[in-house]
């Protein structure tokens, strides 16, 4: 009967701190920064809940009201968003504050058809388009100060996937990624109902 208890209480010393580490896990939803064919899990897994008080750059910020993704890819390193960051973001809940937006924030797509995959992107907001009969050396023009590949290219690039678009009625948004393959930044169309947030933060955390 001694051995049996003394066995327990070794047990109970050796796996404690295992079990209370694997109860500490938390499942994190993943972004992709990069190319939206390139694999990356749907979840993260670390260790701790999300503080709800984090310090980011020079503001302590309240997490409680914001969502968070863990980032995959360094195509938003232009912005301060780079790979192994978790990134604080705001939702948008309606179409109309969707079809909205005045300032050029990072943004956060729904990747469509994903099952076990990343089910997130995130692009750089340039502007609203119209596919339909859209000029795309106008659209040059109106937004040369956002975009970093020449206008040759930019409207190359665009007209292609312009052309593969299903429904060209609809308004879409121009985004801008870093492409870490081409070793330059491409721009693609994407459906405005797609659009999921705004990056607020981006910080380190050690998980």
């Amino acid at each position: 009967m001694y051995n049996i208890a003394f066995l327990i209480i070794i047990s109970v010393l050796l796996f404690a701190p295992l079990l209370s580490f694997i109860l500490g896990l938390r499942w994190h939803l993943v972004a992709k920064a990069g190319k939206v064919d390139k694999f990356f899990w749907r979840y993260k897994l670390s260790s701790g809940k999300i503080p709800k008080e984090i310090k980011c750059g020079d503001d302590t910020i309240t997490t409680l009201e914001l969502d968070h993704l863990y980032v995959y890819g360094n195509s938003m390193k232009d912005y301060n968003i780079l790979n192994g960051q978790y990134i604080f973001v705001e939702p948008y809940k309606t179409m109309e504050s969707k079809q909205s937006i005045q300032t050029y924030p990072v943004l956060v797509f729904e990747i469509t058809e994903q099952k076990i995959q990343s089910k997130y992107k995130l692009r750089k907001f340039v502007s609203y388009i119209k596919p339909n009969n859209v000029d795309w050396d106008v659209v040059y023009t109106n937004n040369k100060s956002r975009i970093k590949i020449s206008q040759q290219d930019f409207v190359q690039e665009c007209s292609k996937k312009e052309n593969r678009l299903k429904n060209k009625e609809s308004d879409y948004i121009l985004s801008e990624t870093f492409d870490e393959e081409k070793g330059r930044c491409s721009y693609s169309l994407h459906p405005i109902e797609t659009l999921y947030a705004k990056v607020k933060y981006a910080c380190n955390l050690v998980k």
